[in-house]
């Protein structure tokens, strides 16, 4: 009879924390663009849009620089 109490407070619970709807954390500088496209709007930025929902800044190419962001593709001779 304990068991049949302790399993379903269990059960209830869990479904309690399943169910709950989603609660997207998103950095400060980037809601206004989270925010946009939500809504369905563009996002304008100048030199493109990065994975995160940012822009990047100019010069950015989104690609790591060094050997540790480009193995096993680097053609670097030691």
């Amino acid at each position: 009879m304990r068991l049949n109490i302790y399993m379903t407070l269990l059960l209830s619970t869990l479904l309690v924390v399943a169910c709950k709807p989603p609660n997207p954390t998103v950095p400060e500088r980037d809601r206004e663009h989270y925010e946009k496209a939500l809504a369905g709007e563009k996002i304008e930025c100048e030199h493109g849009i990065n994975p995160n929902g940012g822009c990047f800044a100019e010069g950015d190419t989104g690609v790591p620089a060094g050997e540790a962001g480009c193995y096993p593709f680097c053609n670097i001779k030691k």
